[in-house]
């Protein structure tokens, strides 16, 4: 798993200079002075902070944060002779990063790509962590900002996920400005199977390593439904045989000047020896003849987490814009 760094980078808070802790990651590390939060671009990035340039709206440098489960094929190794064999890079493993034993990457290749200049990777609990510098052209501060942030790297244990929900303050566009919304900061973008008509965004339980809330807003294919009753009625027959459900209930309601609708929950049978809920809520909204499909996925075994998911959705909810 390579990170890959876009030059545009959406600024989220100001000028660091403190310990920054990331409960839900089980991780705390001191950033440097001069360096700029900027949003993490996947889901396994804990955090990215940017030298910025051009007005603030590009970076020549930036520190990338991120984890990964272990897994077989994947140690602190093999991802280093990954990066090392993908950008020219010499193997070091006289390093360490939280007090831990670590393997690190240095490239001498200047290129004006973003590429990564310095790797330092460490396994533990049943993870991988990475801190990585990316730069276009030589990155000279490479070397004493990985080792400054490594030395000051505490890991911690998980915390529940679901006991750190704050919602952004900016909102984040969905498929080329088609909705905006307000996600919480301890989400980061999931993969999905067609990124051209879908996108999602995720809460993980790293010590459980699993997904706890996933919210997803998906543009049906094919023509568009010439009215919103029609668009409920073939939605609500679709979701009925996926889901090998009963007759569904709508509650209509408006939202930023467009027509909305939700539909009662759906709750999957529990799997035998299985505690997970497994909910889902769809809510279809209807614009200018063109029908937008949002919806919700909670599967958590913590009945108080579950209720803090539910009282999200209604405050992402609240927060949705369609231009």
């Amino acid at each position: 798993m390579l990170s890959r760094i876009c030059l545009s980078i959406l600024v989220i808070t100001s000028l660091h200079a403190d310990v920054e802790e990331f409960p839900a990651f089980g991780i705390r590390v001191t950033v440097p002075r001069g360096w700029e939060s900027v949003q993490p671009g996947s889901g396994g990035q804990i955090a990215r902070w940017a030298k910025l340039t051009n007005a603030g709206t590009k970076a020549k440098d930036v520190v990338v944060l991120e984890l990964a489960e272990l897994r077989e094929g994947l140690s602190p190794y093999a991802y280093a002779k990954a990066v090392a064999e993908s950008h020219d890079g010499e193997i070091n493993r006289e390093v360490t990063m939280g007090n831990l034993p670590a393997i690190e990457v240095r490239s001498q290749r200047h290129t004006e790509m973003m590429t990564p200049r310095q790797t330092r990777v460490v396994a533990t609990r049943g993870h991988l962590w990475i801190l990585s510098y990316w730069a276009v052209g030589k990155g000279s501060l490479a070397l004493k900002t990985i080792n400054s942030m490594a030395k000051s790297v505490e890991f911690m244990p998980f915390a529940e996920p679901s006991e750190h929900i704050v919602l952004s303050k900016e909102k984040v566009s969905f498929l080329k400005g088609r909705l905006k919304v307000s996600l919480p900061t301890v989400g980061r973008p999931q993969i999905v199977e067609n990124a051209a008509t879908s996108q999602a965004n995720g809460i993980r339980h790293f010590g459980r390593k699993e997904l706890e809330f996933i919210f997803k807003v998906h543009l049906p294919e094919g023509e568009q439904p010439a009215t919103f009753d029609l668009a409920k009625s073939a939605f609500a027959q679709r979701i009925s045989q996926e889901f090998q459900s009963p007759a569904l209930k709508w509650q209509d309601f408006e939202i930023a000047g467009a027509e909305g609708s939700l539909i009662d929950p759906v709750i999957l049978p529990k799997a035998p020896g299985e505690s997970e809920f497994r909910e889902h809520h769809f809510v279809l909204l209807y614009k200018n003849k063109e029908l937008t499909v949002v919806s919700f996925m909670l599967n958590s075994p913590e009945e108080s987490a579950h209720r803090i998911y539910q009282k999200l959705i209604k405050e992402i909810m609240r927060s949705i814009e369609l231009p």
